[in-house]
C-alpha cells in the first residue's frame, strides 16, 4: 500500500494507518507513506514498526522530480494559478510502479480515508477489482485524448479513494506517454503539456489507469460499487475516535474525513488548532 501524505493529513493518516492494521485491508504487508522528509519526525520508530510502516521521501520517488521543479512547471505551462501539490502527488502514485519498492501489485489509499467494513481487492477469479464511481470532468478526457489516443469509454467513473494498480500495466502506461511527441523530456513534463493551459484541474491519473486497464487488460479486471461516505468530517471531523469509527463497520465500506470539512462546535477547535499549527510547518 502506499499513501501520499500532503502537510494537512500529516496527523489524521496515523489514525488511518492505525485503522487499516486492524484487519480491515486484506493482503496488506507494507505501508509506504510518501512524505516531505521534514515530516518524518512526526513517525516514530514504535509506530512505523508496529504498523509495517516505511517512509519514503517524496521527492526521491520519481526520477528528475521534485516539489520545486513540480512548481516550476506548473507556474510555466498555465494561465492561471494552480497548486504543484495536486499535480505532484498523483505523479508520486504513477511513479511508484518504477521505483525498487513496487512489487507486482500496489494499492494506492488516500490518506484521509478509513476502511469501515473489511476489504479485498481480487475476486474469485483472481482479478483486480476496481471500484466504480460517479464523477465526470471533460477536462480529463480531453488530455487523456492527447497522451494515449484513448477518451471516455466506460459509464462511471475510475475516481475513488483507492486503486489497485498492476505495476507492470502502470509501466506500460508511462512508456506509452513517454512515447508520445508532446512537447517534455519526461513523461510527467508530457502530461503537463498535454493539459489545456488554461484548464486548472486537467488531469486524472485513477481515470487515465483505469482506462487503459480497461482497453488493454480487460479481462484481468473486475468492478465493484463500496459504500462510502465521503462528508464523516462534518460529523466528526479528523479528532474522529475509534468507537465512533466501529458504528459503520459494516454499514459502509469507507469513510473519509476531508480537510474542507469541520465538525460542529466544540470539536471543530481541535480541527482548527491542528490545521494552525500544521499551516506554520508549510515551507
Amino acid at each position: 500500500m502506499i499513501i501520499c501524505v500532503g502537510c494537512k493529513d500529516v496527523f489524521v493518516v496515523k489514525k488511518v494507518v492505525r485503522q487499516i492494521r486492524r484487519g480491515f485491508i486484506e493482503g496488506c504487508d507494507k505501508i509506504y507513506l510518501i512524505i516531505n522528509s521534514r515530516f518524518f519526525s512526526f513517525y516514530g520508530k514504535k509506530f512505523c514498526s508496529e504498523n509495517k510502516v516505511i517512509l519514503i521521501n517524496e521527492n526521491t520517488i520519481v526520477h528528475n522530480l521534485d516539489l520545486k521543479k513540480m512548481r516550476s512547471l506548473v507556474d510555466s505551462h498555465f494561465t492561471k494559478p494552480m497548486r504543484e501539490g495536486w499535480y505532484f502527488q498523483q505523479f508520486l502514485k504513477m511513479g511508484f510502479a518504477l521505483s525498487e519498492c513496487a512489487k507486482d501489485y500496489y494499492l494506492i489509499w488516500d490518506a484521509d480515508t478509513f476502511p469501515t467494513t473489511p476489504l479485498q481487492f481480487f475476486d474469485d477469479y483472481g482479478s483486480m477489482l476496481l471500484t466504480q464511481k460517479e464523477e465526470y470532468h471533460r477536462p480529463y478526457f480531453e488530455t487523456m485524448k492527447r497522451l494515449i489516443g484513448l477518451g471516455k469509454t466506460v459509464d462511471f467513473s475510475f475516481i475513488a479513494e483507492h486503486m489497485l494498480v498492476k505495476t507492470i500495466y502502470m509501466r506500460e502506461l508511462i512508456h506509452t506517454i513517454e512515447k508520445n511527441e508532446i512537447k517534455g523530456e519526461y513523461w510527467f513534463e508530457k502530461v503537463i503539456n498535454a493539459i489545456e493551459p488554461s484548464s486548472i484541474l486537467g488531469f486524472s491519473e485513477f481515470e487515465t489507469y483505469g482506462t487503459w486497464v480497461n482497453c488493454n487488460h480487460r479481462d484481468s479486471i473486475s468492478y465493484r460499487r463500496l459504500r462510502t461516505m465521503r462528508d464523516a468530517g462534518c460529523l466528526y471531523g479528523r479528532a474522529i475516535k475509534e468507537k465512533e469509527l466501529k458504528k459503520y463497520d459494516g454499514i459502509t465500506d469507507t469513510i473519509s474525513v476531508e480537510a474542507r470539512d469541520f465538525p460542529p462546535f466544540p470539536r471543530n477547535i481541535y480541527q482548527y488548532a491542528q490545521f494552525a499549527f500544521l499551516y506554520m510547518l508549510k515551507p
